[in-house]
């Protein structure tokens, strides 16, 4: 990414996209497509958002490659900036997984200086407290909806709000101390 403010969506797609669960409990089967409804509200999001995706989980749904051009076969619009980083490690003879919410802290590390402002959309409830403030959770027997974007377009603008006041709090509180020194 280069140093342009971007907003990011985190898209988790299973029970976003696809709105079904399967009896395992994954989501991720290929063969499964999106609501066409889920599809267009995601689309409206992104676009009245000016907001770029980063996929949540692409591993089990082919990697990154293949997911991007199935959401495109699905119509899916807006541009697709990457995936969150897969970390796990060895435990005996499984390998562990990190969470979501881990996941998405290692991705803001290593690009935050780029993102304006975030919004998870993902049906589980996993996320942390600290991250409550950017999460909208679709119901996964619905997918997401005209109430998920407006969700999700409240928190970009909130925290869009909550940065400009925060700089010019620090534009005035420089000012003042200038203005002390004679400056």
């Amino acid at each position: 990414m280069d140093d342009v403010k971007r907003k990011i969506i985190f898209l988790d797609i299973g029970g976003v996209l696809v709105r079904e669960r399967y009896p395992s409990g994954s989501a991720c089967n290929v063969e499964r497509m999106a609501a066409a409804e889920c599809v267009a509200a995601l689309n409206v999001l992104v676009e009245t958002a000016k907001a770029h995706v980063v996929l949540m989980e692409t591993a089990c749904w082919g990697g990154l490659h293949h997911v991007t051009n199935m959401l495109r076969e699905w119509g899916v619009r807006g541009n697709i900036v990457g995936s969150l980083p897969e970390i796990g490690g060895a435990r005996g003879a499984r390998w562990v997984t990190v969470s979501r919410a881990r996941r998405i802290t290692e991705w803001l590390k290593l690009y935050g200086m780029n993102v304006e402002a975030y919004v998870v959309i993902d049906d589980s409830d996993d996320m942390p407290p600290a991250m409550a403030g950017h999460h909208v959770r679709p119901t996964a027997s619905r997918g997401l909806t005209a109430e998920d974007v407006r969700s999700a377009m409240n928190i970009f603008v909130n925290a869009i709000v909550l940065d400009k006041l925060s700089e010019d709090r620090a534009k005035k509180s420089t000012n003042l101390e200038e203005v002390r020194h004679g400056e």
